[in-house]
């Protein structure tokens, strides 16, 4: 098996893209089609591989990081598949150390601001839109309790209307339950810390 390190490298320089086809131009635009589906399967290589566990965090925090910047220019298509993606591994209890968090806010924030149409179900949604039923979507699927406090922490970093906050909060507190003893105090904490966004009467 590859060195983890190895791993890091190797997905970094991939994110940073490859030399295109002979004749092409050199690297992955997203003025082209071509180029965007070989960001788009950067991602889904990196973001399981994060959450693995095979990495160090520093490593993992590397990759993160070039893929946040990356994903800013990414259009509204592929952000919309990229947080497909990540909701599905959230409802598959697939997060590990939660890492991979950082990026999945900062699609949903760029997803928002895209006015592309998207297709969703047989109909047609702006980012906005998008971002609103993913949300939804995420807060009426089973989470892992390990991810709880990762999941709050993320939403922090989400602009969020005030309906989109209620449906996080509501989800949060009924996850409470499902949580050991000594988990409770930091997801108070989180959530103390997302209510700084509103709903402060329904987290007290």
């Amino acid at each position: 098996p590859a060195h983890p390190g190895a791993g890091g490298r190797g997905a970094s320089r991939a994110a940073a893209g490859s030399p295109a086809e002979p004749g092409g131009e050199r690297g992955s635009p997203c003025s082209q089609q071509s180029g965007v589906l070989r960001r788009l399967q950067v991602y889904k290589h990196c973001i399981p591989l994060v959450e693995s566990g095979d990495l160090q965090l520093s490593k993992a925090s590397e990759i993160i990081g070039l893929l946040m910047l990356e994903a800013r220019q990414l259009p509204g298509h592929a952000l919309a598949e990229l947080a497909t993606l990540f909701v599905d591994v959230i409802k598959g209890g697939s997060l590990s150390n939660g890492k991979s968090l950082e990026l999945f806010s900062t699609v949903l924030t760029a997803l928002a601001s895209s006015k592309e149409s998207l297709a969703y179900g047989k109909g047609e949604l702006n980012g906005e839109e998008f971002k609103k039923q993913l949300i939804n979507t995420l807060c009426s699927s089973k989470w892992d309790p390990r991810s709880v406090i990762y999941l709050a922490n993320m939403f922090r970093d989400i602009p969020l209307s005030g309906e989109e906050l209620q449906f996080v909060v509501e989800k949060v507190l009924r996850m409470f339950s499902k949580l050991d003893l000594q988990e409770i105090p930091p997801l108070v904490y989180q959530l103390l810390l997302l209510s700084a966004k509103g709903s402060k009467k329904t987290v007290l």
